[in-house]
């Protein structure tokens, strides 16, 4: 067999590697990565102590009276929230309750944390956000001049490589 046809091939493979991306190269270039950005897992793992906790694994059916009435019990709340889908109307099953002294939050994160309410067993512990996320429009709003650029609909482009 010829050497030669080896060492193509051998490079061909070399090149259809260096197609897959390596982002450790990419971000010594400078190029930015507009991945979005995860909490560390230690974070997640063992939260910062904090006045606001996250109630998570609600029933559909919770409201935010029904949290005012069970953390009530451990002190004064500045706060209760329930996410909802705006598109649905529905409950995301999670919320935030918070308090307005950090003992206290400690307090009914250690005893409410797997209690029971509306047939669901509640995952409480502290918000890993200090304050809540920004509104987003809820649609996406990229480059308007991009979408006026493209061509009507029905209307097929053609390559500028092809002959005809």
């Amino acid at each position: 067999m010829d050497r030669s046809h080896n060492r193509s091939r051998d490079r061909s493979r070399d090149r259809s590697r260096d197609r897959s991306r390596d982002r450790s190269r990419e971000r010594r270039r400078g190029i930015p990565d507009y991945r979005p950005r995860r909490v560390p897992s230690t974070e997640r793992a063992a939260p910062a102590t904090s006045r606001v906790l996250g109630v998570f694994g609600l029933s559909s059916f919770t409201r935010e009276v029904d949290l005012d009435s069970l953390f009530s019990k451990y002190g004064p709340l500045d706060n209760i929230q329930i996410i909802y889908d705006k598109q649905l109307n529905k409950s995301r099953r999670f919320g935030f309750v918070t308090f307005r002294a950090v003992q206290d939050a400690q307090r009914a994160k250690e005893e409410l944390n797997g209690h029971e309410l509306n047939e669901r067993r509640m995952r409480v512990d502290y918000s890993l956000t200090a304050r809540p996320h920004s509104p987003t429009p809820g649609m996406y709003m990229g480059d308007r001049d991009r979408r006026r650029r493209s061509p009507p609909p029905g209307r097929r482009i053609r390559s500028r490589s092809r002959s005809r």
